[in-house]
């Protein structure tokens, strides 16, 4: 009898933990190519973020990456790097909205702005 309960508390027990476990979310990520140097495809992107609302903790020209922020309730962040190719920078984009990544949809239009924004005079 004591081993019946003993299995069956066991039994018990992980299934209770099998409940808490959860699977990663696999982030969304949105990649874009621009004729123009990651300096300045960095400042196009710093600057349609900050437009947005979002602050921008840190950014490196050399390492060609940004990270920005906006507090809100989840937290929005968005993640940047970017690579030189052929004479042309390219751009990739992921993001989360709390624990949830944000849709690629919303991504593609932040590389529209920052396109817009390079092809301004």
């Amino acid at each position: 009898m004591k081993t019946c309960l003993g299995i069956m508390s066991v039994l018990l027990g992980l299934s209770l933990l099998a409940g808490c476990a959860t699977t990663r979310i696999q982030p969304v990520s949105a990649e874009r190519s621009y004729n123009a140097s990651p300096d300045a495809v960095l400042s196009a992107l710093g600057t349609a973020l900050v437009m947005r609302g979002f602050t921008v903790p840190h950014a490196n020209v050399d390492l060609c990456e940004l990270r920005a922020e906006l507090a809100a309730r989840p937290p929005w962040q968005v993640s940047a790097h970017c690579t030189r190719q052929a004479g042309a920078t390219r751009l990739m984009l992921e993001g989360q909205h709390g624990h949830q990544p944000i849709a690629a949809p919303s991504l593609a239009r932040l590389l529209d702005d920052t396109g817009a924004r390079l092809d301004a005079p």
